[in-house]
C-alpha cells in the first residue's frame, strides 16, 4: 500500500518523525508459519507466537527502502500528528480509496509495531 501511494503523492509523509519501529515480514513466511501452527494445533494450543521479520527498521527507513525499491524519487516529509489527524478526520468522510488514511492508522504508525 505504501508503494502504491508513490503513484499518487508528490511527497511521502511520515508521522511521529518516522521514528516508530517496525519488523516487516514477508507475507509467504507468515502464511507458512500459520499453516504449520494450524497443522499442529494440539502442540501449539494456548501458545502465543510473535511473527516478525529479522530486521528492525524505523518508519522512515522503511519508506526509504520502498522509495528505493520502486525506483521513484519522492521526498520523505515528516508531517506533524496534529495536521495528519486533521487531514484524516476529513478523509474519513470520503469513500475508501488508496489515499484514505484514518486517525487510528496514524496513531498505529506512531507506535512501535
Amino acid at each position: 500500500r505504501f508503494a502504491m501511494l508513490l503513484n499518487f503523492l508528490p511527497v511521502l509523509p511520515v508521522f511521529n518523525g518516522g521514528k516508530s519501529l517496525f519488523q516487516p515480514a514477508y507475507v509467504d513466511d507468515i502464511a507458512e508459519a500459520i499453516v504449520k501452527i494450524v497443522g499442529n494445533a494440539n502442540e501449539h494450543n494456548g501458545k502465543i507466537f510473535e511473527l516478525a521479520g529479522p530486521d528492525v527498521l524505523t518508519y522512515r527507513q522503511m519508506m526509504e527502502k520502498i522509495v528505493a525499491y520502486t525506483g521513484k524519487t519522492r521526498p520523505i516529509v515528516s508531517m506533524p500528528n496534529s495536521i495528519a489527524n486533521l487531514q484524516a478526520f476529513f478523509m474519513e468522510m470520503l469513500p475508501v480509496n488508496p489515499l484514505t488514511i484514518t486517525r487510528d492508522q496514524i496513531k498505529m504508525l506512531g507506535m512501535n509495531n
